[in-house]
């Protein structure tokens, strides 16, 4: 959905079109065995022989003049469908002994941009040869789209936004210190980042400042993405007329028609946050069709499953689904895949198949919990903020050194200069002072806005599953379960078999299971009883389970906030989590204490205890989610745990900030 600059693409084709401009001269060569070759490489499967054919054409290519090396190779990867790893370096090699490096350097980059669309890690080998050949030959352009298409490796595939955003940070650095014009590029990348993220207000910083130099520079197909995506962020942020006005302004460019598609897919997603499923329909289907310039049509399924879900068209939906399901195990990116899950899975709901809705379902939490981990939102806010802060470090040092240089100049005249050279030094320390000290609550208010807004997301997310246990799944066991009462009073009149009553315990315990799950998932249950009562269904749970559980309250207050409240809840619910998946306790004590300025919590297990360094080492998601949320909450933690003794948790929660 979001207009990625696919300036990978916009290399491809650049390089087409100068095969195109330099084949048309003449055909000095065996062009039909050069296209049988090429037809069997685009079906050969087994490695060993793709390879020995592909040393086979090379070595047909060596032997004519480097006039005719350049032809075949520029047909060659005119007409083929596949990369052909041991043709890239004899091609690279002609090309950087012409001097043509750009050229050389940008097909590292589109081989490097193909692998990353097949989730490969070769686009790694390929990229640090673009960024190789271009140091080499100080092509600074080079340089930074090499270190781009680095981040988008781990972008894309991982779904891992802090190391993407170093990528970026530097390419951008080295765009501005060489004055490239690449720069409009590399803020559109920034802004696509953000953009993934939800943090609307800064990716819209970065569009514009992307469509600034777009325009400064007269660059067209920088624009259409510009335009895709602006529209985009005021669709998100529900400026629909405006958005709306983006987009067709997008398709009035006439450049690059294959933008068209997702400019498509964003007005049908606009019509769709609208209701108005009749207008999103016909830009849905054109924005999902199977397209040589439609590399995205499988992603954009999402939108027009969900169209025809909501609005109940049920034509050729069979055949969409089944598409939707095989894409997933080819669509490249993490959040697209995740998206797609989730619209799987609530079209199977509305058709009763609650089996494979569940399925789907699972499959779509995984893959949330992996983004939600992968997308720091303050890591990469920090990142941003570190920028800005060399930056301003920089101008400063620099105007600091003018100033130096003048004092010292002005103090071999006047003594009295030397006076005024000391005091101005040391009011300019102060105000450096002040703005790393602005600099520095600023990063931490990010870090915080930006933990502030995944956990609100991971509550949305919790209460609309939970909503959808209880309304969908916990009406229907309830009904299965009074229609069983009857049947199985009519039956234990005639039969004396105890099958009914074990069916109906099952039953029983299903309706049971939905319940605890749904409380778990919200806070409803927990806004009903509170912390106390939260604790005490919690310790007769796990006692049924056969662990002990003490649990010893102290002037806990209800004035607490709400949003500490849940997230001291959403603390003890993972630090419990973590003691029944590892740590075989018999016993556990929860100490919940309150005083006037702090909640201390204390939580004791006798299980087999932990290398506390050592997990941290393995980056495990349960401790990292625990000190996240205590890192939130401004409080502290220490941890103490003996092997085969057990483990104290002790943290403490200040109450006045």
């Amino acid at each position: 959905m979001f207009q990625r600059l696919s300036t990978y693409t916009h290399w491809a084709i650049f390089v087409l079109l100068c095969f195109c401009i330099s084949f048309v001269q003449s055909q000095n060569f065996n062009q039909k065995y050069i296209d049988s070759t090429i037809a069997e490489l685009n079906v050969i499967n087994e490695t060993k022989q793709f390879r020995q054919k592909q040393i086979s054409l090379n070595n047909y290519i060596h032997q004519q003049s480097e006039v005719i090396q350049l032809e075949i190779y520029e047909y060659v990867f005119q007409h083929s469908q596949t990369d052909f790893p041991h043709l890239i370096d004899g091609y690279v090699n002609l090309l950087e002994k012409q001097k043509n490096i750009s050229k050389a350097v940008d097909l590292h980059l589109k081989t490097a941009w193909n692998y990353i669309n097949k989730s490969d890690k070769k686009a790694l080998y390929y990229a640090d040869q673009a960024l190789k050949l271009s140091e080499t030959h100080h092509f600074y352009t080079g340089i930074a789209k090499s270190i781009e298409i680095k981040g988008l490796y781990y972008e894309i595939i991982f779904g891992d936004v802090e190391k993407a955003s170093v990528f970026y940070f530097k390419a951008i650095e080295i765009c501005k210190k060489h004055q490239l014009s690449y720069v409009g590029d590399m803020y559109h990348t920034l802004g696509v980042l953000f953009h993934t993220s939800d943090n609307y207000k800064k990716a819209q910083l970065y569009y514009e400042m992307a469509y600034e130099k777009a325009k400064k520079q007269n660059n067209v197909v920088l624009l259409k993405s510009c335009y895709i995506n602006l529209g985009s962020i005021h669709s998100s942020l529900e400026n629909f007329s405006i958005a709306e006005s983006y987009f067709l302004k997008s398709l009035e460019i006439p450049e690059n028609e294959y933008y068209n598609y997702d400019a498509f897919a964003n007005l049908g997603n606009l019509y769709l946050r609208q209701q108005d499923f009749q207008k999103a329909l016909p830009y849905l289907e054109r924005a999902s069709e199977i397209h040589p310039n439609n590399p995205d049509a499988d992603i954009n399924l999402r939108f027009l499953i969900d169209a025809k879900t909501n609005s109940g068209d049920t034509l050729m939906m069979k055949m969409i689904i089944n598409r939707a399901e095989n894409a997933i195990h080819t669509i490249p990116s993490l959040r697209d895949k995740s998206l797609l899950l989730r619209s799987i899975s609530d079209y199977y709901k509305t058709t009763g198949d609650f089996e494979k809705a569940f399925s789907f379902n699972d499959a779509y939490l995984n893959s949330y919990e992996q983004l939600i981990e992968n997308h720091k939102n303050e890591t990469l806010l920090e990142l941003e903020a570190k920028y800005q802060s060399e930056k301003i470090k920089t101008t400063l040092a620099k105007k600091e050194k003018e100033q130096t240089l003048l004092l010292i100049g002005g103090g071999i005249l006047l003594m009295s200069t030397i006076g005024f050279y000391f005091f101005h030094r040391k009011r300019l320390q102060y105000k450096n002072t002040i703005q790393q000290q602005k600099i520095k609550e600023l990063t931490q208010k990010n870090k915080l806005l930006a933990m502030e807004s995944i956990i609100e997301g991971q509550e949305a997310e919790r209460l609309r599953i939970a909503q959808d246990l209880h309304d969908s799944l916990g009406g229907l066991l309830s009904s299965v379960k009074a229609h069983f009462t009857i049947f199985k009073n009519q039956f234990d009149k005639d039969e004396k078999l105890d099958i009914t009553q074990k069916t109906y315990q099952l039953i029983d315990a299903s309706c049971i299971e939905v319940r605890r799950i749904s409380h778990n998932m919200t806070p409803h249950f927990f806004n009903l009883v509170g912390l106390e009562g939260y604790l005490e269904d919690i310790a007769e749970q796990l006692s049924r389970s056969g662990t002990n559980v003490t649990v010893d309250i102290h002037n806990l207050s209800e004035s607490t906030d709400t949003a500490k409240r849940i997230t001291i809840f959403r603390l003890i619910q993972e630090i419990l989590s973590n003691i029944r998946k590892h740590a075989e306790a018999k016993n556990i004590l929860i100490q919940l204490i309150s005083s006037e300025k702090e909640i201390q919590l204390i939580i004791e297990d006798d299980g087999c205890g932990f290398d506390y360094e050592k997990a941290c080492k393995n980056k495990g998601l349960g401790l990292k989610n625990i000190n996240s949320r205590v890192d939130f909450l401004e409080g502290t933690i220490q941890w103490e745990s003996i092997i085969n003794e057990g483990t104290t948790i002790t943290i403490n929660i200040p109450l006045d900030r």
